[in-house]
């Protein structure tokens, strides 16, 4: 038998997974919808509504769709779809359309998603933005509970306009409850002790000390001779469950906190959508080379739904101002040779040192005259 096309597969699983829900699911409608997640990212999600529910899952087929071409069984898979929805029961969970169209019980569930607006242009469509340097911030109000994650929902014009807020409210309170995840600016050798042994990471934004750690110490091997004086400063700035934490870029006062604690100011590079890395302008690192890194990384690294972008950016703590690193790099060298002297204005300005140069005193003979 012939593979099922994609959408052969999904139509396949749509008519097909009733049979392996429970009774209770009887009656349910069941919708397919092409969703566009970060980076225009084009998944088709599978929805499984009973009467009355307020919130159910996306669930996503590429990934089942992969294995099916793998060559799994087509009514497992269909079966394992069906597994999902039912561990998504939700049934405990009183909260109903109305609550969602309350602003003040949404607020403290609002959080940012930072993306990169050129390659983003079909999801931002639809959604509440506003500009965030060279990226754009759009918000999300995240449903849970005490134990559990009840989903997320994005925040459309639409929605905004049942809550009757404007976009600068909606903004400043996304902020407030994003500072409320708990910001954290970690020293990386910090964190990889973290990883390796459990200790806590340092946090410089509440004052910490971090440790002095030798990187090499986690090559394996012999530990060079290190002078930690002359180490690469690198630090991720993220919250404190590193999900997400890109957002803070978009937080002018952790911005200036940042500075503050280094004491100079920094390059930030976007890591992924849930973390940035800081490197202290001392570094010495130039913008390409940190703009060649990041791409770098992206590319061999990160999952393509959770790349950020590749766009470097400089923060001034002096102005408080954050600006693509690049382009900074660029006008100051514009400005460089604004400021340099022409060609003909360096002749011309040597030409008029040498008309001005006093006269020679008389009694100097020339030097073809000088004899012993």
């Amino acid at each position: 038998m012939e593979q099922f096309t994609k959408e052969q597969f999904c139509d396949y699983v749509k008519d097909h997974v009733l049979g392996f829900l429970p009774p209770s699911f009887e009656g349910a409608e069941i919708e397919l919808k092409v969703i566009t997640k970060a980076n225009d990212i084009k998944l088709t999600g599978m929805l499984i509504r009973r009467e009355g529910e307020a919130i159910v899952p996306n669930i996503y087929l590429e990934s089942y769709y992969d294995k099916y071409k793998s060559g799994e069984d087509l009514d497992k898979l269909v079966g394992d779809v069906a597994d999902t929805r039912i561990e998504y029961n939700r049934d405990s969970i009183s909260i109903s359309p109305e609550m969602l169209k309350d602003y003040e019980f949404v607020r403290p569930y609002l959080q940012i998603r930072l993306c990169d607006p050129e390659t983003n242009k079909d999801r931002l469509s639809g959604l509440v933005s506003t500009p965030v340097g060279d990226y754009a911030a759009t918000y999300i109000v995240k449903l849970e509970n005490e134990t559990e994650n009840l989903g997320t929902l994005s925040v459309t014009p639409e929605l905004m306009e049942i809550w009757g807020v404007t976009a600068e409210e909606l903004h400043a309170d996304a902020l407030a409850a994003d500072v409320a995840r708990t910001p954290a600016l970690n020293s990386v050798t910090d964190l990889l002790m973290e990883y390796r042994d459990g200790s806590k990471a340092a946090n410089l934004l509440k004052g910490e000390t971090p440790k002095n750690v030798n990187p090499f110490a986690f090559l394996g091997g012999e530990i060079p001779t290190f002078d930690s004086s002359s180490a690469l400063a690198l630090y991720c700035l993220s919250v404190d469950d590193k999900a997400y934490g890109a957002s803070l870029l978009a937080n002018e006062s952790i911005l200036q906190q940042v500075g503050e604690a280094l004491g100079e100011n920094y390059f930030v590079l976007p890591s992924s959508i849930h973390k940035l890395m800081i490197v202290p302008e001392s570094n010495g690192a130039s913008a390409a080379d940190l703009v060649d890194m990041v791409t770098s990384i992206n590319e061999t690294e990160v999952l393509p739904e959770e790349v950020l972008s590749n766009k470097v950016h400089y923060y001034d703590r002096e102005t408080g101002v954050l600006v693509n690193a690049v382009k900074r790099e660029k006008d100051l060298e514009t400005k460089r040779d604004a400021e340099r002297p022409s060609l003909s204005e360096q002749l011309s300005q040597k030409k008029e040192e040498v008309r001005n140069r006093p006269p020679k005193p008389s009694h100097v003979k020339p030097r073809d005259e000088v004899s012993l």
